[in-house]
């Protein structure tokens, strides 16, 4: 089981940082197709969801991992502003770009976090009381 939570987290964290409708809507933003974003926003919503979902899900197996905090509440903030921005009326678009920058700086700190751990040899041991 734990080589699992380990292969799941692993795959991912990375995903959350080049999640496709991340970069979808950050190219259409770039592009000034904002109009057509909103157009497409109600379809995308579940698949938009479950992708947080998951990433989400992946950053408490790490946090149960390495202990740290940061990059599962940073993930669960980044994705509710995310849904947020698709689903609220009148919401601007900088909900949604705020809710990415929160994941994706929740991905390269979760990753920071493994690697360091990875480095020092903790992996998420805790140490025993004799």
């Amino acid at each position: 089981m734990k080589l699992l939570r380990g292969f799941i987290s692993w795959i991912a964290t990375p995903l959350v940082s080049i999640c496709p409708l991340c970069t979808f809507t950050a190219a259409f933003i770039a592009l000034g197709q904002v109009s057509f974003l909103f157009a497409i926003a109600r379809v995308l919503i579940p698949i938009l969801f479950v992708l947080i979902s998951i990433s989400v899900f992946s950053f408490y197996l790490s946090y149960r991992s390495h202990r740290n905090p940061y990059p599962f509440l940073a993930a669960v903030f980044g994705g509710a502003i995310l849904i947020y921005g698709n689903l609220a009326f009148g919401a601007s678009i900088l909900f949604q770009m705020i809710g990415i920058l929160l994941l994706s700086s929740a991905a390269l700190v979760d990753l920071n976090i493994r690697l360091s751990n990875e480095k020092t040899g903790k992996e998420g041991k805790t140490e025993q009381l004799n």
